[in-house]
């Protein structure tokens, strides 16, 4: 939970289960998400992006740490999922609320 409110990041393609297609896997996995939640009226925005990331473990030593991952691409699908929020909250798009960038 943050300023943006609850937020998932789902990767496809990290060692050692990256396949061919991950990136129609992610888009999948969007499209099947707003389906989802759309049926106990939740709305959601997705931002997709395909790229090299940093991922690893971060955060202090101790209980305060976590497996995450760090990049321009990861900062890219976080400005395409709030542009999308945007586009919904205008009642701009019709379908779901997915942008994505290769």
């Amino acid at each position: 939970m943050d300023d943006k409110g609850s937020t998932l990041i789902a990767v496809f393609g990290l060692p050692p289960m990256a396949h061919e297609d991950d990136s129609v896997r992610g888009v999948i996995a969007a499209i099947q998400l707003v389906k989802e939640l759309k049926k106990i009226n939740c709305n959601c925005s997705c931002g997709i992006t395909t790229g090299r990331v940093l991922g690893g473990v971060v955060g202090t030593s101790g209980s305060r740490r976590e497996y995450s991952i760090l990049g321009d691409k990861v900062n890219l699908a976080a400005r395409l999922m709030g542009e999308a929020k945007h586009s919904v909250d205008k009642n701009i798009l019709v379908g779901p609320s997915i942008v994505s960038y290769a």
